[in-house]
């Protein structure tokens, strides 16, 4: 069962990767405490400095945990009408890809440790289907890409496009193209699809690192019009 919503207010998390590559013969630099906090100590004999989360996800976390405490949260908001967002932000060779697409086979291209998306995309669709008080619903995603200061449309062949204000106070792209989906295996192809059109370079520390920000947007939609 999901984790209940106590409030609205954003809710920090911290992610440690596990030590590999050139990482694999250090000491870790940080200290999980209580399972909220970080603590590090540059030097011997330097000062530690602590940092607090909501909650901290140690080197030896599973998908299913991250998902279970981030996700079900996520869509339980989403599911009582509210807007519900997931960032992930970290420098280069974090671990934010694993933690929101998780890890695939390269023979195969199937995932086998799904991370954050594919596993919503899959809970979306449960989610509402379930609903005995819904009769019908939909799902739609777009896919935007920040990229050299200007948005780019990652469905529509990487059309610039503009934020404009919408009827709620809220912000959209209504230029972009929104593909509606019909099950979580369509979700997963248009996301695939539209993370080919990214824009990626090699870096020392990711070798198809990506030199933008992106934003997907999935909306349910309990009442489609016909």
């Amino acid at each position: 069962m999901a984790p209940t919503t106590k409030s609205t207010r954003p809710r920090v998390y911290a992610r440690l990767r596990p030590m590999f590559g050139r990482d694999a013969t250090g000491e870790p630099l940080f200290t999980v405490v209580d399972g909220t906090s970080l603590e590090y100590k540059k030097e011997d004999h330097a000062e530690v400095s602590r940092f607090t989360f909501d909650k901290v996800f140690d080197m030896a976390s599973k998908q299913e945990e991250v998902y279970a405490e981030i996700g079900e949260v996520a869509l339980s908001s989403l599911r009582k009408g509210f807007n519900s967002t997931i960032l992930a932000y970290g420098q280069t060779g974090s671990g934010k890809t694993f933690s929101m697409e998780g890890g695939k086979d390269k023979a195969t291209n199937q995932y086998t440790h799904p991370g954050l998306i594919p596993r919503i995309f899959e809970a979306v669709f449960k989610l509402f289907a379930s609903d005995p008080t819904i009769q019908e619903f939909e799902v739609s995603m777009q896919f935007i890409e920040l990229y050299n200061e200007q948005l780019q449309d990652l469905l529509g062949q990487r059309k610039v496009v503009d934020v404009s204000m919408d009827p709620t106070g809220g912000y959209q792209c209504k230029d972009a193209v929104r593909t509606v989906c019909k099950d979580q295996y369509e979700a997963q192809k248009v996301y695939d699809a539209g993370c080919a059109m990214r824009a990626t370079a090699s870096t020392k520390m990711n070798e198809s690192s990506s030199r933008s920000h992106a934003l997907l947007q999935v909306t349910p939609d309990p009442n489609p019009e016909p």
